[in-house]
């Protein structure tokens, strides 16, 4: 099922609707101000998938950096300190 716009104002004037909606009927609100995507009305259940999803998906982005890493340690056989690291970015 795609998400339904709807604006601000009307979400307001009908946000009963919307959230019956929502919960019983597995709809999805896109929410719009002025015109333009300011927030969307999900269902719970949809929320903590998108939640799970995205930690699952920096993960991985996480696992697919170190190791390349560490491809790179074998390739090269340099390595770097954290001292070194964090000069280098400029974090200390």
């Amino acid at each position: 099922m795609s998400a339904r716009k709807i604006s601000a104002r009307d979400l307001r004037e009908r946000q009963s609707d919307v959230l019956d909606q929502v919960c019983f009927k597995g709809a999805n609100y896109i929410v719009t101000r002025h015109g333009k995507k300011a927030a969307a009305v999900v269902s719970l259940e949809d929320l903590e998938f998108l939640q799970l999803a995205r930690e699952e998906l920096e993960d991985k982005v996480d696992i697919d950096s170190a190791e390349a890493a560490y491809m790179e340690y074998l390739r090269t056989g340099v390595s770097y300190s954290l001292q070194d690291l964090k000069k280098e970015l400029d974090i200390e």
